[in-house]
């Protein structure tokens, strides 16, 4: 196997230069004296800083070793606490729910009242999907079917490598076995969503009545036959209620170790080509003489109702050698707001190299572009950086507005939701003036805190939409554009906790055109 890269540490900050401009930051890259004599590897990064904050770089000695071994290398290492067995089992004793066994007796009609999907052929554990109120499954012993719980045996038998159809033959094959027959199933409760359906219909007033299938035995399309009415559709109220009760018995942080766990171990056991860097969602250098690559991913996040789409550039902060990728980035893609949401130097290690000029200094990108820093202000909270750009060739000129967030303690979240709240209201308000535009923001690695502001951001304009809010299904989403946007459950908790707060003081609220 490949090795993996170390990352040196970086003293110093970016030269200036005089007005003739005689030196360029491809010069500067090229001094490397004062570089630390300490090279940490990915994998100690990984076991010694919560944010995971280091940076695999193009310019490393060991680059041409392919990024796909190098990440099958990186969750081989992280795999190595998680014991070799397959999803599905109920010997994942790794993992953080405990599996409980619950049975149940069918009804007159030999139903038991509750849907299943997934299987091996459909790439997915088995899951209840939907569980109807008053029937066997609402009424199982010790503890009742609820809709996410994995289901990991039946009757003994383990569903791993079974089929969707198999899995459902079997449920029903309880019924055969005699008029005293029990239906025994070993699951893994989903404790997220852990208020089942009729704790949901009481909330939102709306009855529902438990339906027998009409469907024919062999008729498959995804669940088991037994259905009900489809129920209502989750509201702002009913998802801050949810929201508010996963806080408070820490429901909502399991759930999320639990999906970091169960992403590791699928991509091992059944996406074996899915790593780390995903080509689709990659920035590529247009014109920089040392190629295409930037770690640095597209993110978009798009609002249904209201139509508004956030579109992000998630990247790692800039080391010395790669500065000039980063602004030749902050060129091409016509980005007028950068976001920095780590210090330059935290608890003593470099976090992010200074890759801006000091003020009213002028520094040369790639032989091409003019870069000035024109003023900065302090916010408090936050440090507020203008930058002009100019390509003297031909005559173009482009402004950046650089935040850098500063109260975000050592390995944590920040002291106060209110201070960062203020630096997502002031991200809303440059972006208003060039919505097009994506915002570029970074961390150490692009992925941790970098994650955490997406989040918050999006979660904000779900409810000046007046739509409900997941916030793990906002997390999936954005991993499916950057992997492991939001490293951390303290950093999910921190977001869960903050969104919580805006809605319940109505610092933030549905927007009037938008009220039903």
């Amino acid at each position: 196997p490949s090795s993996l890269i170390s990352l040196p540490y970086i003293d110093g900050s970016l030269s200036t230069v005089s007005d003739d401009k005689t030196n360029s930051l491809a010069q500067i890259e090229t001094s490397l004296e004062d570089r630390d004599d300490r090279t940490p590897t990915l994998v100690e990064t990984l076991e010694n800083d919560c944010d995971n904050e280091k940076i695999i770089d193009k310019s490393s000695d060991e680059f041409n070793t392919p990024m796909r071994e190098l990440m099958k290398e990186l969750y081989d290492h992280r795999e190595k606490k998680v014991e070799d067995c397959d999803i599905n089992t109920p010997s994942d004793s790794d993992s953080p729910v405990h599996v409980l066994t619950i049975s149940m007796i069918p009804d007159s009609d030999g139903r038991f009242g509750f849907n299943v999907k997934g299987g091996h052929d459909q790439n997915c554990p088995v899951l209840v999907s939907r569980v109807a109120p008053d029937t066997p499954a609402d009424n199982a012993t010790p503890i009742k079917l609820h809709e996410g719980d994995q289901v990991l045996a039946i009757n003994g038998t383990e569903v791993a490598g079974l089929k969707h159809k198999e899995v459902v033959e079997l449920i029903r094959s309880t019924k055969d076995l005699g008029p005293d027959s029990k239906l025994i199933l070993s699951i893994r409760p989903n404790l997220y969503h852990k208020r089942n359906l009729q704790d949901n219909i009481e909330i939102l007033n709306n009855d529902k009545v438990y339906q027998p299938s009409k469907a024919s035995v062999n008729d498959y399309s995804g669940d088991e036959e037994e259905i009900y009415d489809e129920p209502p559709l989750p509201t702002l109220e009913s998802s801050m209620m949810e929201l508010f009760e996963g806080l408070q018995d820490d429901s909502i942080t399991i759930q999320f170790e639990l999906h970091v766990y169960f992403v590791i171990k699928s991509l091992r056991h059944r996406f074996n080509d899915c790593f780390l860097i995903d080509d689709s969602t990659r920035v590529l250098l247009k014109e920089c003489n040392s190629g295409d690559y930037i770690n640095a991913s597209f993110v978009t996040m798009k609002i249904e109702t209201s139509g508004v789409i956030n579109r992000y550039i998630a990247t790692q902060g800039p080391l010395k050698r790669t500065t000039s990728d980063f602004w030749q980035m902050v060129w091409e893609q016509q980005s007028t707001i950068i976001v920095m949401v780590t210090p330059l130097v935290e608890d003593g290690r470099k976090k992010c190299f200074k890759y801006w000029p000091d003020e009213n200094q002028t520094i040369v990108v790639n032989d091409l572009l003019d870069l000035t820093l024109e003023t900065c202000q302090d916010r408090e909270a936050f440090l507020e950086r203008k930058f002009k750009m100019i390509d003297p060739e031909n005559k173009k000129t482009h402004y950046v507005t650089h935040l850098q967030y500063l109260a975000w303690p050592d390995q944590g979240v920040p002291d106060d939701n209110k201070d960062f709240f203020k630096l997502i209201c002031k991200v809303r308000e440059l972006r208003a003036e060039n919505p097009e535009s994506p915002v570029i923001v970074h961390c150490s690695a692009g992925i941790g805190r970098t994650g955490v502001l997406i989040l918050m951001e999006t979660g904000i304009c779900l409810i000046e939409a007046n739509e409900p809010v997941f916030p793990l299904d906002l997390v999936r989403q954005m991993r499916n554009q950057r992997a492991m946007l939001i490293q951390t459950s303290n950093q999910f908790r921190f977001v869960c906790e903050a969104l919580f707060q805006v809605h319940n003081d109505n610092l933030v609220k549905p927007l009037e055109k938008y009220k039903n």
